[in-house]
C-alpha cells in the first residue's frame, strides 16, 4: 500500500507510522524490513529499487521516505520531469509492502508530486490543531492517559502550546502522573510545562510594545503573582518592576 501522510501534526502522523511499524513483524525482524529514504537526496530508481524488494523472513516491509514532496514546493522546487509515472511502477510494489511518503505542511494540490501520487496513494493531511479545537485536542489527550482537566488548565495549555504536537503529549502525559486522581490545574501547569512560564512574560512584552498598557500590567502582575521578577524598560521609563 502507498500512502501520503503530511501536515504540522507530527504527533498524529508519528502515531499512523508507528502503528504500520508495529505491523511489519516480530521485533527482532522489523529493523530490518523498515527502511528509511531521505526524500531530499533520493533518485527514483533508489526509490523504486527499495519499494520493490521483498520482505526478509516476514510478512511486511516498510519504506518510509521523508521529505520527497517538499523538493517540489517552493521557489527553488524541482523538476518532477524525472518523476514522470513514479505513481504507476509504485503500484506495481509487492502487495507485502508499504510504502510511505511524510512531509510537513505542502500548498495542497499545486503540488507536482502529490498529483503523481494521489491516483495511487490514500493521501491524509494532518493540520495543527488550532483555538476550539486545540482545547478539544488537548481535553482528548488527557482524558485518554486516565486524567481529568479543569477548563482553566486547557486554556493555560493551549496558550503556551507550540508546534509540536509530540513535545506538548509529553508534557500532557508528566502533568497526568503527576497530578494523580485530581484535576490538572493551571498550577500544575505553571510548574510542570517548560514554555509555560516564559509565555506569560512575551505576552505581557508584547502588550506593552504594542501600547496595550492595561493588558501589559494585567500581564506583567501575573507574571509576577507566578514569583517570577521582571522589569521592562519602554522609552527610558519603567513600566514595571518587581514590586508591582
Amino acid at each position: 500500500m502507498i500512502y501520503v501522510f503530511f501536515g504540522a501534526d507530527s504527533l498524529s502522523v508519528h502515531e499512523k507510522v508507528n502503528s504500520l511499524r508495529e505491523a511489519v513483524g516480530p521485533p527482532d525482524l522489523r529493523e530490518a524490513n523498515t527502511l528509511a529514504l531521505d526524500g531530499m537526496t533520493v533518485k527514483p530508481d533508489e526509490l523504486l529499487g527499495t519499494a520493490m524488494t521483498v520482505p526478509f523472513l516476514s510478512d511486511r516491509r516498510l519504506v518510509l521516505v521523508r521529505g520527497l514532496l517538499a523538493r517540489f514546493e517552493g521557489k527553488k522546487k524541482k523538476s518532477i520531469a524525472d518523476w514522470k509515472g513514479i505513481g504507476k511502477h509504485l503500484a506495481e510494489a509487492p502487495p507485502t509492502n508499504d510504502v510511505v511518503f511524510i512531509d510537513g505542511t505542502l500548498t495542497g494540490k499545486a503540488n507536482p508530486m502529490l498529483k503523481e501520487l494521489s491516483g495511487v496513494a490514500e493521501v491524509k493531511g494532518y493540520p495543527m490543531p488550532r483555538g476550539g479545537e486545540l482545547q478539544r485536542w488537548i481535553r482528548t489527550r488527557i482524558e485518554a492517559k486516565g486524567g481529568t482537566v479543569s477548563n482553566q488548565a486547557v486554556a493555560r495549555l493551549a496558550s503556551v502550546a507550540g508546534s509540536d504536537l509530540v513535545a506538548l503529549d509529553n508534557d500532557l502525559e508528566k502533568l497526568t502522573l503527576y497530578v494523580g486522581a485530581r484535576d490538572i490545574e493551571p498550577g500544575d501547569v505553571f510548574e510542570m510545562v517548560s514554555g509555560s512560564k516564559d509565555a506569560n512574560i512575551f505576552k505581557a512584552v508584547d502588550a506593552a510594545l504594542e501600547g496595550r498598557t492595561a493588558a501589559a500590567l494585567t500581564g506583567f502582575r501575573r507574571v509576577l503573582a507566578d514569583g517570577m521578577p521582571c522589569f521592562v524598560e519602554l522609552a527610558g521609563a519603567p513600566l514595571l518592576d518587581g514590586n508591582g
